[in-house]
């Protein structure tokens, strides 16, 4: 994919209580995160994307960027159309959520709208196969936080788009 694809829209997501980046091209996304860890994040699936449309999972080591990984999560929708489950959760992202679901499908996340968004997100990614830049406000342990998401797609070995690459930042959270 080049840096110069045109815009792809999301026609299905819910927009109202979640601003999305506006150009889904990997320049685009690049240019409208503000946060340097979300950069990095869209560098590191970059890099291990080489020429292709998107990396496979398997191609992600988080051991490679330790400090990033804390940001990342990992999901894998084995089944077309299935259930996400989450393979990796890192380390600041389950300390500011006081969860830890690694392992657990994505129902197990308890805020139902907040599930629906990423289930919305993750079905977006997969079947577009394009990068995916949001940010919107949460509340967690009793404080308002502002977070900049980018969810990046992943090939699985049956060579269908079925992982997603979650990148989660709060602003103030480091």
């Amino acid at each position: 994919m080049a840096l110069t694809d045109p815009v792809f829209t999301y026609p299905d997501l819910d927009t109202s209580s979640v601003e999305y980046a506006p150009d889904f091209s990997t320049a685009g996304v690049r240019s409208w995160l503000r946060a340097g860890k979300m950069r990095d994040v869209l560098d590191f699936w970059n890099d291990i994307r080489q020429f292709r449309r998107c990396p496979e999972l398997a191609d992600v080591d988080f051991a490679s960027v330790p400090e990033l990984a804390n940001w990342m999560i990992l999901l894998e929708r084995p089944v077309p159309g299935g259930d996400c489950l989450f393979r990796t959760v890192g380390k600041k992202i389950i300390e500011l959520s006081h969860l830890d679901v690694t392992g657990q499908p994505l129902m197990a996340l308890p805020d139902p709208e907040y599930r629906r968004m990423f289930q919305a997100n993750c079905d977006a990614v997969t079947r577009a196969a394009m990068p995916l830049a949001s940010r919107y406000r949460r509340m967690l342990k009793g404080a308002s936080f502002d977070f900049e998401r980018l969810d990046l797609p992943l090939m699985l070995e049956s060579g269908r788009i079925g992982g997603v690459l979650v990148g989660m930042h709060a602003a103030g959270a480091d």
